[in-house]
C-alpha cells in the first residue's frame, strides 16, 4: 500500500511515464447481488476472499481506477488476463489531465514484453527475461526480506499475482474494524471493511508516524461482494477499494483513489493471445533488468 501512494507522487513529477503498479487486477465472475452472509470478523472475511479467488487456468477481467491529487485527476481503464505458470496480459489506457497514454504487457512465463506510448510518441517494445530479472535482484545487495519484496513488486508490475498480492497487502498492513453491511455505488449489497495502518506498517513504512503529505491516505475501505462463482459455490469478491485522506487545504477526508474490478470471464487457452505480432516480439529491444530493479528498490523505500 505504501508504494502505491508513493507512486502517485512519483507520477506527478514524472508525467511522461505510465505507472503499471497502479493497476494490478484480477476478477471472478459475478451473478446477482445477494444479502451478505453472517459476519464473523474482518480478518475472517479477508481470508475467505483470498481462499475463493478464481479457480480456472485462464481468466480475464476489466477494471477502472481513479485517483486525484493536487487538483489533478487521473483515470485508468483496461483489461487483464492471467494464465498458469506466470502467464499474464494487461492492456491499459490512461488519462492524466491533458496527457493520454497506453500500456501493453505480455508475459509467457519466461519472457516479458512491455510497450508504453504517451500521446503520439514512439510505441517502443522492450523485452525482459525472468532469468535476467532474478539475477539482477540477486546482485542488488538486498536483504532477504527486501529481495522478496522487490521480486513480488516486479511480478505484480508485470501483471502476475496481482489481486492475491493486493489482498495480502491489505490484510497485512491494516488493522480492520468490524464489518458493516453496506452497498456498492451501483446498489449491490456488500460487506464494508474500514481499516487504518497497523502499528507494524507505521514503524516500517512511516517511521512510527503517519506523514502529513496529502497523497498518503489515512484510511482504507474495502467492499466485499457476495456472488456466485462460475467454478461453483459463492465467494466474497473485492469489488471496490477506496483510499481516504485529507487533501491539502481541506478540512474533511475525501476519497483520494478508488479501484473497481468488473466483467470477469473464463478464457479458453486459445483465447489467451499476445497483443503483439510475432515480428514485434522478435524485434523488441532488450530491457535493462538491473535498472528496473534499482528503480523498484527506490520506489519501495
Amino acid at each position: 500500500m505504501g508504494r502505491y501512494f508513493r507512486q502517485i507522487g512519483y507520477f506527478r513529477h514524472n508525467r511522461h511515464r505510465v505507472l503499471v503498479g497502479l493497476v494490478v487486477v484480477g476478477l471472478v465472475a459475478c451473478a446477482r447481488a445477494q444479502t451478505p452472509p453472517a459476519a464473523t470478523d474482518s480478518a475472517a472475511l479477508l481470508a475467505k476472499a483470498l481462499r475463493q479467488l478464481p479457480q480456472a487456468e485462464y481468466w480475464s477481467a476489466d477494471f477502472r481506477q481513479y485517483w486525484q491529487q493536487g487538483g489533478i485527476l487521473a483515470e485508468v481503464e483496461g483489461s487483464y488476463a492471467v494464465g498458469p505458470a506466470r502467464r499474464a496480459r494487461i492492456e491499459i489506457r490512461l488519462r492524466l489531465a491533458d496527457i493520454q497514454g497506453q500500456l501493453r504487457i505480455y508475459c509467457d512465463g519466461q519472457n516479458i514484453w512491455r510497450q508504453e506510448q504517451i500521446g503520439d510518441g514512439e510505441a517502443r517494445i522492450v523485452r525482459y527475461t525472468a532469468a535476467e530479472l532474478e539475477q539482477a535482484i540477486s546482485e542488488a545487495n538486498l536483504s532477504q526480506a527486501e529481495a522478496r519484496q522487490v521480486h513480488e513488486a516486479i511480478w505484480a508490475e508485470f501483471g502476475y499475482q496481482s489481486l492475491r498480492g493486493r489482498l495480502r497487502e491489505l490484510a497485512n498492513r491494516f488493522q480492520w474494524g468490524p464489518p458493516q453491511a453496506s452497498q456498492l455505488p451501483d446498489g449491490r449489497l456488500a460487506w464494508l471493511l474500514e481499516g487504518t495502518w497497523n502499528e507494524k506498517t507505521l514503524q516500517e513504512a512511516f517511521r512510527g508516524q503517519l506523514p502529513e503529505a496529502a497523497e498518503v491516505p489515512r484510511r482504507c475501505r474495502l467492499y466485499l461482494l457476495r456472488q456466485d462463482c462460475w467454478w461453483g459455490g459463492d465467494s466474497l469478491w473485492p469489488a471496490r477499494i477506496e483510499w481516504l485522506g485529507l487533501p491539502r487545504g481541506e478540512k474533511e477526508e475525501k476519497v483520494l483513489a478508488s479501484l473497481d474490478w468488473h466483467s470477469p470471464r473464463r478464457l479458453q487457452k486459445d483465447e489467451f493471445q499476445s497483443p503483439f505480432t510475432a515480428e514485434q516480439m522478435h524485434n523488441a529491444a532488450n530491457g535493462d533488468a538491473a535498472s528496473l530493479v534499482r528503480e523498484m528498490v527506490q520506489r519501495l523505500r
